[in-house]
């Protein structure tokens, strides 16, 4: 399959019904986060995954227009503006489970990828409801989640307390909310209100601080391990606000960090997942992570018709579904098994048979810039 071919089967994935969850009357237009194959089912409805998705449809209509594209686009909207958004908070709720109902969870970084979609909705038809969704997540952002020079990883409704927990990466602050960038500097470059330019200058400190020598970003402070997928988060964060802020810090971080990276490729083209405290590389990997370092390789303004953005794109094919025949799959991209590497045991768990949503999301992110169709646009970043 080549990257044209994969843009049409993964967007036909997205356009069937299958991961738009529509089952659920409170989940109407919300992405679950995987299909699991073996035992047929979808997870929660997720948010964060919602607004990544909200904001790969977005980009794809400017190329590949239609009424199923626009219908799908509307759902996920009125899914984070109606459903999952609280107004009595401004934020929007993490997850939205079957049985169990919302999770009253107001999680930092699906609200930062939720802003950004939303504000790239605005920017398309001027929906006037999607921008004061945004705003209000901004102000939520900078106001009761902000801490110090970085963020509280949620606030979790029913303990009534703002979570900084060193669990693991996703749990408490860490240099992955350099991602906020994004929608702060996409709200600054619509409005010109400079409060978000100010804000986020206050945050590149807080988030530089967690740089090691070597150029790895660590994910995990009590164990010095870094997992690739949040370092990468970290660089397209710094990425788009090197644009705006032309602090020489920050591309001195990202050109350590990229380079960095290269000594976790592998043979076959892809990019290891892990990097343990103690210095052992973990030579597994995903298409979501390929996909991030591949996008962030093009922005950075690798030729696409490098050797090795030739391996890595063929890397992150295979890990599409490519049988039409089975239409639950077909177009979609399966999980690598990083993701089920658990760090603290130093094993790998169960590996899960998933479909997966954000790898998806990502992967087709990246392939549009390698298209050419999103050349030198950061907004857009999934």
């Amino acid at each position: 399959m080549q990257v044209k071919d994969s843009i049409t089967s993964g967007l036909e994935w997205f356009l069937r019904s299958g991961i738009q969850n529509r089952s659920f009357d409170e989940g109407l237009g919300g992405f679950a986060a995987w299909y699991d194959m073996d035992k047929k089912t979808h997870s929660f409805v997720y948010s964060e995954i919602t607004g990544y998705a909200l904001n790969l449809l977005l980009s794809l209509k400017r190329y590949r227009p239609s009424k199923r594209l626009d219908e799908a686009i509307d759902l996920a909207t009125y899914y984070l503006t109606s459903l999952a958004f609280d107004r009595t908070v401004g934020a929007v709720r993490c997850r939205f489970l079957a049985e169990r109902g919302w999770l009253e969870n107001f999680c930092t970084f699906d609200n930062i990828i939720v802003a950004n979609a939303l504000i790239n909705k605005h920017r398309m038809d001027k929906d006037r409801e999607s921008l004061r969704a945004a705003t209000r997540i901004l102000d939520y952002l900078m106001g009761p989640l902000c801490l110090g020079d970085g963020f509280y990883a949620r606030y979790i409704g029913k303990a009534n307390r703002f979570q900084n927990d060193p669990l693991k990466w996703s749990t408490g602050s860490g240099s992955f909310h350099a991602k906020a960038a994004i929608p702060l500097l996409n709200m600054y470059d619509l409005t010109g209100d400079k409060r978000y330019l100010d804000f986020t200058k206050m945050l590149i400190p807080g988030i530089l601080k967690h740089q090691d020598r070597s150029g790895r970003f660590i994910t995990d402070a009590s164990s010095k391990d870094t997992f690739l997928h949040p370092h990468l988060y970290t660089l397209e964060g710094l990425t788009v606000a090197e644009r705006y802020l032309k602090n020489p810090a920050i591309t001195s971080a990202i050109v350590k960090g990229m380079e960095w990276c290269k000594t976790m490729r592998m043979g076959q083209g892809g990019i290891a997942g892990y990097y343990t405290g103690d210095g052992k590389k973990i030579e597994s990997d995903s298409a979501d992570i390929n996909s991030q370092y591949l996008r962030l390789l093009l922005l950075r303004g690798t030729d696409p018709s490098d050797e090795y953005i030739k391996s890595l794109v063929q890397r992150i094919l295979n890990f599409q579904k490519d049988n039409p025949n089975d239409k639950r799959t077909y177009g979609g991209f399966q999980i690598g098994d990083i993701w089920f590497y658990d760090h603290v045991a130093k094993r790998f768990d169960h590996f899960k048979n998933h479909i997966n949503t954000w790898a998806a999301v990502f992967a087709l992110n990246a392939f549009q810039y390698h298209d050419g169709q999103d050349e030198g646009q950061t907004f857009t970043i999934c």
